[in-house]
């Protein structure tokens, strides 16, 4: 290929126009056969001189073909900067940014790369053809300058880091890209028309020379056809010079409509051909070489520039033509996730799912017709009026308020209901009553008959009656109703049930001490532990709810009951609850705690040792527990006790700590 690494011309790889058209002439129209190469490429040389006294004529298939592309891309590759002996080409990006210039102004989107190692270079390829080559009716153009190579009547185009074969052939094999790879390329897109442009050094032995005919012919019907047209910068063994010629004679025949040989306002392939086989060859020793792939199907169209007044304008460059785009000032931000390119929104920012909503301000922009019945919001996702999080499409309860949300919804939006008594548990004054009761409106049951009365278990204690309140309570007492309130962990606005046993004196675990028994804790077989200092009953299982936030603790002890944690004691949800800071620090024996080994700080039943399991209680921890005693000064946290020797702390209400209740006799 007469190739020297030393000397300063560029050899050349003919400028392959690979046209994916609809469009130019039949194969009949050929006078003399064509010749078919070993690389799919039907050859014809650009030989005679055209005719120039031509009558200027009007082409409406010219201007329907042009109209018809819903896109226009360009790839530019430039290699300037080589690395294993080849010679650079400084000119190369100068010359890019001509054929830039000339593209954006025909309408093209270009994306522009320079000095690609191998992978770079077919990935390059690879997801532009992805991105672009399959929507039928886009317009692609690819155009590569730098070094080629020739082997074997086979044709290469050189990655950056490709070696020249003078010196390592196997190297330069495995890193440089075919022209059967481009040619499979050219096969596989589906666009209407796609324009390879090779201005390199590159053998144009492919192109066994016919000649053309004296004039190309009129735009025609024909012109819808597909085709895949090359033009190369030159012939077989011919060098390029380092400054390229082609390529400022391919801008100037679309910039200065120098290409329009028919003078119809438009520049088909076979017209560049003709001209760039005269034009050429008055600058350098070259002859551009012009032919079509080998395929009956991709072979009789032809490629359509417009120039001039043909031109239409795309103001808004989302490659829909004004007079047809019925958005055409869309911003960058607007088209970046597509814009339709047929129908009544034609140029118009996509909305898939249809909500009126466009995608790219969408962020839910995959809406089923159900998700958007109720309409959406301005981001595009279906209204939630009641702010619950429950779309109103689905939801039984669209305008809860927020008291009646404060405690949460269900799957259907509206109020939880606990306890399935149809009270929602933000007025249920009685959560947890046992299914089937019958509840009054602030959800506690309905009383038949005479009033349920318990025996407290000592007089420090009281069993609440129906019609009771916390201030008929604390007036029989003498007591304050923040002082019941407070030894009771209760908050405002004070909800009592019937049977809920409240402490109406303080503890004084010294004063409180029986002689009922000479045991400390008394096992009453039913799932409780009673403490023979205080009178009070326990869960003899103190690890039945896990680790659990302070509002959950207080929860999950005011609804145990008979049948749960492993209770036989016929109590019912609403006599279970929290111990106090108070209550919980009686019990620790800080002479058994060792919390290194795990060892909590409690008594076994008879209290003359440590605390072993099951005597008398089970699943102890040596960890802290939830007091139902919130810290006076800061609202969010509350008293824990630990029983890892570590004694009385307080803790945020929303961190997890487990959980011990109990209640009275």
């Amino acid at each position: 290929m007469n190739f020297s690494s030393h000397t300063f011309k560029r050899w050349f790889i003919p400028s392959l126009l690979i046209l994916f058209s609809f469009g130019s002439v039949s194969a009949a129209d050929f006078k003399r056969p064509s010749q078919r190469d070993p690389a799919g490429i039907v050859s014809h040389s650009v030989s005679d001189t055209p005719e120039h006294a031509l009558p200027t004529v009007s082409s409406s298939h010219g201007q329907q073909i042009v109209s018809s592309y819903t896109g226009s891309y360009a790839l530019l590759i430039g290699q300037s900067q080589y690395t294993k002996k080849w010679s650079n080409l400084e000119s190369i990006p100068r010359e890019l940014d001509q054929v830039e210039e000339v593209l954006i102004k025909q309408g093209f989107h270009v994306e522009k790369y320079l000095n690609l190692n191998a992978e770079q270079l077919r990935a390059r390829f690879r997801v532009f053809i992805n991105q672009h080559g399959f929507d039928e009716d886009n317009r692609l153009l690819f155009f590569y300058s730098g070094h080629g190579y020739t082997r074997k009547d086979k044709g290469y185009i050189v990655p950056t880091d490709a070696p020249n074969p003078d010196f390592d052939e196997k190297g330069f094999l495995r890193k440089a890209l075919t022209m059967n790879e481009i040619l499979a390329m050219a096969r596989r897109m589906e666009a209407k028309h796609a324009l390879f442009l090779f201005d390199s050094c590159f053998s144009g032995s492919v192109f066994k020379a016919k000649a053309l005919p004296k004039m190309s012919r009129q735009i025609s019907k024909m012109a819808e056809l597909p085709v895949r047209q090359f033009i190369t910068a030159g012939s077989a063994d011919e060098s390029v010079p380092a400054k390229s010629v082609f390529t400022p004679a391919f801008v100037d025949a679309l910039r200065y409509g120098l290409g329009d040989l028919y003078q119809d306002g438009y520049v088909t392939g076979e017209e560049l051909g003709l001209y760039l086989k005269n034009k050429v060859p008055e600058h350098t020793d070259q002859t551009p070489q012009y032919g079509k792939i080998r395929d009956y199907k991709l072979s009789r169209g032809d490629f359509v520039f417009a120039l001039g007044s043909h031109h239409k304008q795309d103001t808004d460059r989302d490659s829909v033509t004004d007079d047809q785009d019925h958005c055409p000032h869309n911003t960058p931000a607007e088209i970046a996730k597509g814009v339709y390119k047929k129908g009544r929104q034609k140029g118009c920012p996509i909305d898939s799912d249809q909500d009126r909503v466009a995608d790219y301000q969408d962020r839910c922009p995959y809406n089923r017709a159900e998700e958007i019945a109720e309409g959406v919001n301005s981001n595009g996702c279906p209204k939630d009026r009641d702010r619950d999080g429950v779309a109103d499409y689905r939801d039984r309860c669209p305008r809860n308020t927020s008291k009646e949300i404060s405690q949460g919804v269900d799957s259907r939006g509206c109020p939880l209901d606990s306890d399935r008594d149809s009270v929602a548990d933000y007025q249920d004054a009685c959560l947890g009553t046992s299914s089937g009761v019958k509840v009054k409106q602030n959800g506690c049951p309905v009383q038949h008959g005479a009033p349920i009365v318990s025996t407290p278990p000592s007089d420090a204690y009281y069993v609440v009656q129906l019609g009771d309140t916390l201030y008929k309570i604390a007036k029989h007492y003498g007591l304050s109703v923040a002082e019941i309130a407070s030894w009771n962990s209760l908050q405002p606005p004070y909800n009592l049930s019937v049977g809920q046993i409240l402490r109406v004196s303080p503890l004084s675990p010294v004063e409180t001490v029986s002689s009922n028994s000479s045991y400390r804790y008394t096992d009453n077989g039913d799932g409780t532990v009673t403490d023979n200092r205080s009178g009070l009953i326990w869960l003899k299982n103190a690890n039945c709810f896990g680790l659990q936030n302070w509002k959950t603790a207080k929860q999950s002890a005011a609804n145990l009951a008979h049948g749960q944690c492993g209770l036989g004691d016929g109590s019912r949800a609403g006599m279970w609850r929290l111990p106090t800071k108070d209550e919980l620090e009686a019990m620790i024996d800080e002479k058994y705690g060792d919390w290194r080994n795990n060892k909590p700080a409690l008594s076994n039943a008879a209290g003359t040792g440590p605390w072993k399991e099951g005597d008398a209680f089970s699943g102890v921890q040596a960890r802290y527990y939830w007091s139902s005693t919130p810290l006076a000064t800061v609202a969010f946290r509350a008293w824990v006790v630990g029983f890892d020797s570590n004694g009385v702390s307080y803790d945020g209400k929303a961190r997890t700590h487990y959980v011990w209740p109990l209640r009275g006799r």
